[in-house]
């Protein structure tokens, strides 16, 4: 039988004669021994060999097998076990960096799988001085001295750990580990109370570091010891440093777009820059800082942070005044309307009622449609803040509408000869007058039908505005609301009432002349009357106040010998099955 064969890996050459003798051998002995047993037994050749280097190798089949699957943490727990049972230090050493190795280039975060960190600074320190007291030489020193000062800082020995730093430093400057030696030497310092050697050291590596994966954390470290130290205006530069190594923030709302790491790195730097604006002048602080570091592309994060570290601490004034200082420096930022609402908010939360309401006026006053602040934003932007606009302005023109009626009553009881007992009359010559309390109220819901555009509530709105205006003494000011609210959108509750308002507020308005209107004044006045008359007759034909009102304009024009005119009113008069009888009578008798 004949099949492939596949020399094995160890038929070396140089055995390959000793391997062929004793194979002949064993093969010699087995014939000899079969052919005493049975003589019939015989081995026949076809070729007859020559010599043993005639005779072929023994060959073995030899397949390529994959190395059996180890997991991660099978070689973890070995190089751990090395680690706590070798008696070489080196190895030790060895040991624990594979480990340290392996657990950061796999993320491998299980406790199972390191060294106890106090018994991994015992085993360390142990090994430092069982090298040290070999007095042989170990090619890694520096990496030894680093661990033996991170051992000796976790054992609570930070000067110690600081020395060994500053050793490592001295004798090993090219070491790749001397940027974060001197950080770690920073890190001590500031662990211990020690600022100024702090600061130094933090400004050291930022000077001479060959690389800048420390910088951002000595800055900020730096920002927070030049603080301990009082040195208050070094410490924001430092603190803003920070935040320019995430031009993502500029300008930005909020630090969201960051990593979690970064977030807490730029939460807390802010946090800093909060305690320094609080320790001087707030605001103004705020904008020192930025017009020394030359921008302020942080302003919004900048005030929102101080805004927040106020209202943590229960500081709502302060908040609302942080939060009106932005709204005042920056009136044209699109989010300045949210400042705006975090003053509001957090009067509320304080129940600041005076101040939230003057908050709610201020933020009309700030971002309403005919400020400088609404004509610079877009149709996307409008649609934003327009609600906000809507709700608090109508939340003001109610307020003062109620706040002219109590005044009104007020004043109707005191012209009466009563006495008011509800307040103190100190509190009461104090308080605005119902006409200025009025006219506040109508300006509020006329600029909220503004505001709101196109819309079926605006009828109602009008309507109040005008009868504030009228309680205010506005006649004509009042009219022009009233036929608003009654024609504009006709359908609403208050339509036929408006009109019918405006009609006879003519009366009043001519009474305001003083001395009497001249005739030209008093034509026009005339005629404007009756257009409303007219007016109202058309839109509201079934309104119980619409024949007394024609059957009166058909008697004015009779008495005008406007006959024409009489006829044609009278006749309209006498159509409506809503009159009275005297009304029917009166029309009739015009029409006749």
């Amino acid at each position: 039988m004949s099949r492939q064969i596949v020399p094995s890996a160890f038929s070396a050459r140089s055995h390959s004669g000793q391997c062929m003798f004793v194979l002949l051998f064993t093969l010699f002995m087995s014939a000899a021994h079969f052919s005493h047993a049975t003589e019939s037994f015989m081995v026949e050749m076809k070729t007859e060999l020559q010599k043993i280097g005639d005779i072929k190798p023994a060959f073995i089949v030899y397949k390529d097998k994959p190395l059996p699957q180890v997991s991660i943490n099978y070689v973890l727990k070995r190089y751990i076990k090395l680690f706590e049972t070798a008696q070489s230090p080196i190895v030790k050493i060895d040991a624990l960096n594979r480990i340290n190795n392996l657990r950061a280039k796999y993320e491998l975060e299980s406790k199972k799988l390191s060294v106890d960190p106090m018994k991994q600074s015992q085993i360390v320190l142990e090994s430092y001085q069982q090298i040290i007291d070999s007095g042989e030489f170990y090619q890694r020193m520096d990496e030894l001295i680093y661990l033996t000062a991170k051992a000796t800082a976790f054992m609570g020995n930070t000067e110690d750990a600081i020395k060994r730093l500053k050793l490592l430093v001295g004798l090993y400057p090219r070491s790749l580990l001397v940027d974060e030696s001197m950080f770690r030497m920073a890190e001590g310092y500031f662990e211990v109370g020690d600022y100024a050697n702090a600061a130094a050291q933090y400004k050291k590596l930022l000077t001479f570091s060959q690389q800048d994966h420390f910088h951002l954390k000595s800055k900020y470290k730096l920002a927070w010891a030049e603080f301990r130290l009082d040195r208050l205006e070094e410490a924001g530069k430092q603190a803003i440093a920070v935040l320019d190594a995430f031009p993502v923030l500029a300008d930005a709302l909020n630090f969201s777009a960051l990593e979690d790491n970064q977030q807490d790195l730029v939460e807390d730097n802010l946090r800093l820059l909060s305690i320094l604006f609080s320790k001087q002048e707030d605001a103004r602080t705020l904008e020192a800082l930025q017009a020394k570091v030359g921008h302020s592309k942080y302003a919004y994060l900048l005030y929102d942070a101080l805004f927040r570290s106020y209202l943590a601490q229960d500081r709502f004034q302060d908040a609302a005044k942080v939060a009106h200082a932005y709204t005042d420096n920056y009136p044209t930022k699109y989010h300045a309307y949210e400042m705006a609402l975090n003053a509001i908010k957090s009067y509320n939360a304080g129940k600041f009622d005076i101040q939230e309401w003057q908050a709610k006026e201020y933020l009309v006053a700030r971002f309403g449609i005919n400020s400088p602040y609404w004509a610079g934003l877009n149709a996307e932007q409008q649609t934003v803040v327009r609600p906000i606009l809507i709700e608090y302005l109508l939340e003001l023109g109610h307020l003062y509408y109620v706040k002219m009626q109590t005044a009104y009553e007020k004043q109707q009881l005191l012209a009466a000869g009563g006495k008011n007992t509800s307040q103190p009359a100190a509190i009461q010559t104090k308080e605005p007058s119902f006409h200025a309390l009025a006219k506040q109220s109508a300006e509020y819901y006329l600029e909220l039908v503004e505001t709101r555009g196109e819309n079926r509530m605006n009828g109602a709105s009008l309507f109040l505005a005008a009868e504030a205006l009228f309680k205010a003494g506005e006649y004509k000011r009042a009219i022009n609301v009233y036929e608003r609210a009654a024609y504009e959108q006709p359908g609403h509750a208050d339509a036929v009432k408006s009109g019918y308002a405006a009609i006879l507020t003519y009366d009043d308005l001519a009474k305001t002349y003083k001395p009497a209107m001249d005739a030209v004044t008093a034509e026009s006045h005339k005629n404007a009357r009756r257009e409303s008359i007219e007016r109202f007759a058309k839109y509201f034909p079934g309104a119980n106040e619409t024949p007394a009102l024609l059957s009166g304009l058909a008697s004015e024009f009779f008495a005008e010998n406007n006959f024409m005119k009489a006829e044609s009113v009278s006749r309209e008069a006498l159509s409506k099955t809503s009159a009275s009888l005297e009304l029917l009578y009166a029309s009739g008798l015009i029409n006749a």
